[in-house]
């Protein structure tokens, strides 16, 4: 009798992978620089995003400014926070690395700014030539935020995901968004 009843079921679960209807197993957890770069290879073949990308690039007649606000620590873990400070830094590197934009680091403005205080004091920086050049320093196109998130996979381990969105500071509009599961943390 239970021959009987496990060939059917045999033959249904093979009927249903041939034809679509059970999904493979998901791929193994990668890690957070991996997932990074998947997730910028996800924007820059995103045809809404190169459609976003090229009318900027083209208004502006040059490369556009892109700058990051830092990537929120949505887990319940505060040891994660040096893990999102790591993954803010590998967005930044990673879409240095694209070529497409001119990144800029607006947590350096704050390590400008006090160069420039500290020469007005008798340092050796000329402070109006400073000022001058961070006057004239462009405004950024686009800007990069997201967020790291705790969930659990089918085996129990703990797995994040990281979400980009990368915003049009113009029109407020997203310009891409993008999620990657089953990060594994090191």
């Amino acid at each position: 009798m239970k021959t009987k009843m496990i060939i059917p079921f045999a033959a249904l679960a093979v009927c249903s992978i041939l034809c679509g209807c059970v999904s493979a197993p998901p791929p193994e957890a990668c890690d957070l620089e991996t997932s990074v770069q998947i997730l910028m290879e996800k924007m820059l073949g995103n045809p809404q995003f190169t459609k976003n990308y090229n009318a900027a690039k083209k208004a502006k007649g040059a490369l556009p400014v892109v700058c990051q606000s830092p990537i929120v620590n949505k887990t319940p873990k505060a040891e994660c926070r040096s893990v999102v400070r790591a993954a803010d830094d590998l967005v930044r590197v990673a879409l240095f690395d694209t070529g497409a934009f001119e990144v800029k680091d607006d947590g350096a403005a704050d390590m400008m700014l006090s160069r420039i205080v500290w020469g007005a004091d008798g340092g050796i920086e000329n402070m109006s030539a400073l000022m001058n050049a961070v006057g004239g320093h462009d405004a950024p196109d686009f800007i990069v935020s997201g967020d790291l998130q705790q969930s659990v996979s089918s085996g129990g381990y703990p797995t994040y995901r990281l979400r980009l969105a990368v915003y049009n500071l113009k029109t407020g509009k997203i310009v891409w968004e993008g999620i990657q599961r089953k990060i594994k943390l090191q």
